[in-house]
C-alpha cells in the first residue's frame, strides 16, 4: 500500500495521523522531495507531535459527530438490553 499525502491539509483541519487519536494541525512544514512534516496536538490533551504528512487524513467534522451519535445509542440499546433482563 502507497501512502499519498493530501495537499488539502492546513493549519486548523482536524486529522488523523501515525499517532492514535484525533489532532489539530498546528503547522505544515515543506520538505523537498517528500510529503510534508505535519505537528499537530492532541484535541482532548496537551502536548505536540508530528508524523510525515502522508499519514495524515482530514476528518470530516460532521461525519465524525454522527459516527459518534451512532455509536451512543448502540452502547444506549446494549444498555437497555442488559437491564430488561
Amino acid at each position: 500500500m502507497t501512502l499519498k499525502y493530501d495537499p488539502t491539509i492546513q493549519v486548523g483541519d482536524i486529522v488523523t495521523g501515525y499517532h492514535k487519536g484525533y489532532w489539530k494541525v498546528d503547522v505544515v512544514l515543506p520538505r523537498i522531495g517528500t510529503s510534508p512534516l505535519i505537528y499537530y496536538t492532541r484535541i482532548d490533551k496537551k502536548g505536540q507531535k508530528s508524523c510525515d504528512g502522508s499519514y495524515c487524513r482530514k476528518v470530516d467534522p460532521l461525519k465524525l459527530r454522527d459516527q459518534m451519535y451512532d455509536e451512543a445509542n448502540k452502547l444506549y440499546d446494549l444498555l437497555m438490553k442488559a437491564q430488561a433482563k
